[in-house]
């Protein structure tokens, strides 16, 4: 498996073939004092049940690093200034999907994306 590294990423999400804006995190949780690898997608403006379901991820920037808060509230601040800029680089993207293949004769399809930046 290949991981991206620890941190805050603007990603898109796809759902049953609807492709929408997110934000992961892939690290540890160490304001929590977690010792295991987590990934964690919130998908903006979304409220339907998919727990259980399988949804592809595709990692668009990288936010900054993982780091330890003082605690919850400090977290929470930080994820609000973090949802702010993914959406600022959401919104500054241009997405076409330029490939769809299957990898290593699995069912998973991997979509390559290209990124076209507006002009201006």
């Amino acid at each position: 498996d290949i991981f991206p590294k620890v941190g805050v990423y603007a990603t898109l999400a796809n759902v049953d073939s609807i492709v929408l804006n997110s934000i992961t995190n892939v690290g540890y949780r160490p304001t929590f004092g977690n010792n295991e690898l987590v990934i964690e997608t919130h998908i903006f403006n979304f409220n339907e049940d998919i727990y259980k379901k399988r949804i592809e991820v595709e990692f668009v920037d990288r936010v900054r690093d993982e780091q330890k808060f003082n605690g919850p509230q400090a977290l929470v601040e930080q994820i609000k200034k973090d949802v702010d800029r993914v959406n600022v680089i959401l919104s500054k993207n241009w997405f076409i999907i330029i490939e769809v293949r299957t990898i290593n004769g699995s069912k998973s399809n991997y979509r390559h994306l290209r990124y076209i930046w507006p002009s201006g």
